[in-house]
C-alpha cells in the first residue's frame, strides 16, 4: 500500500482522469484544422492507465467504513474502455503516418539513421511528428 494523504480510490480516479484529459487533448489536436502537424505521445497515457490499474487494487483494500464499497469490476471496465480508446487514437496516428511516411512529410530531425523502412516506420511512429493530410487542414 502507498503512504499518502489521499485514499487510493481518489488517486485511482485522478490517474484515470489524467489519462482521459490526455486523450481529449490528442483528439482535439488531431481534429484541429488550424494545426498542420500532429504528434501523439501515447506513453504518458499508458503510464496513467497503468497507475490507475495498480491503484484500483489498492482501492479495493482500503478501509471504507462510512463509504460505499469500492466497485473494482466497474473501475476495471472503465480502465479497459480507456485502453481501447487509446488504441483507437494510436491507430489514427499510424494511419496518418502511413499516409505520409515520406521524409518530406515526417518532421523528424534524425531520419537518416534508419536503414530499413519497417524500422524507420516504427521509430518515426514513436518520435516523429506528421503533417496532417489536406482534408484535415484548412
Amino acid at each position: 500500500l502507498s503512504f499518502s494523504r489521499r485514499m487510493p480510490s481518489q488517486m485511482a480516479y485522478a490517474e484515470l482522469l489524467k489519462a482521459w484529459t490526455s486523450i481529449e487533448q490528442a483528439v482535439a489536436d488531431l481534429l484541429n484544422p488550424g494545426c498542420a502537424k500532429y504528434c501523439f505521445r501515447g506513453m504518458p497515457i499508458t503510464q496513467h492507465i497503468s497507475e490507475a490499474k495498480m491503484l484500483n487494487i489498492e482501492a479495493d483494500l482500503e478501509p471504507r467504513f462510512w463509504k460505499s464499497p469500492w466497485r473494482q469490476e466497474l473501475f476495471e471496465k472503465a480502465i479497459r474502455s480507456t485502453s481501447k480508446f487509446r488504441y483507437s487514437i494510436t491507430s489514427l496516428r499510424y494511419g496518418l503516418l502511413a499516409g505520409s511516411v515520406s521524409d518530406s512529410n515526417v518532421l523528424s530531425r534524425n531520419t537518416s539513421r534508419f536503414s530499413s523502412s519497417s524500422v524507420r516506420f516504427r521509430e518515426l511512429s514513436i518520435e516523429g511528428e506528421v503533417k496532417k493530410p489536406k482534408f484535415i487542414q484548412r
